[in-house]
């Protein structure tokens, strides 16, 4: 009864180190698609690093986003229609890395003007770069996979060893 607990216990690691990869694979599709999108000036309205809620036992872990707000226009249908958006890049989650998201900030101040890129299909999807940034998902992911592959060889190995002094 055991060891199909472990045996669980590892497959639910495994599935959610998947998932965790899988999360940021999404910004890295999206940052490549955004190479073929149009794009247009952007100016910059604010840019800072935010801080979402803190997590941990005494809010001591915390989670900084990029947060640059620009506005563009697309020049569709005639029009000049300032959009805002405040993503720079496709960054997802958070990072516990502040200072990855100060540098990114401290490319954009308020005032200056960019090139932002933006959806043709959906315009208010912009952003200043196309690049993937790497949350920490991707790594929380790769260590969670590689736990769940030392419990199943850990318990193949039992197995292996079990059926051994079994068959004496």
């Amino acid at each position: 009864m055991i060891r199909q607990y472990f045996l669980l216990f590892a497959v639910v690691l495994i599935v959610f180190g998947l998932a965790f990869i899988a999360i940021d694979s999404v910004s890295f599709y999206k940052a490549q698609q955004c190479l073929t999108w149009p794009s247009g000036r952007a100016e910059i309205i604010s840019s800072t690093v935010g801080v979402k809620k803190p997590y941990g036992k005494n809010g001591l872990l915390r989670l900084y986003t990029p947060e640059v707000v620009f506005n563009y226009s697309t020049g569709r249908n005639g029009g000049d229609k300032k959009l805002y958006s405040d993503r720079p890049c496709f960054f997802s989650g958070g990072t516990v890395n502040y200072e990855v998201c100060r540098r990114l900030v401290a490319r954009y101040r308020p005032g200056q003007t960019a090139t932002a890129r933006f959806n043709y299909d959906n315009p208010a999807e912009a952003v200043l770069e196309c690049k993937a940034f790497v949350s920490d998902f991707i790594p929380l992911g790769v260590v969670l996979i590689g736990l769940g592959a030392i419990f199943l060889y850990l318990m193949i190995k039992k197995n292996l060893e079990k059926n051994e002094d079994d068959e004496f």
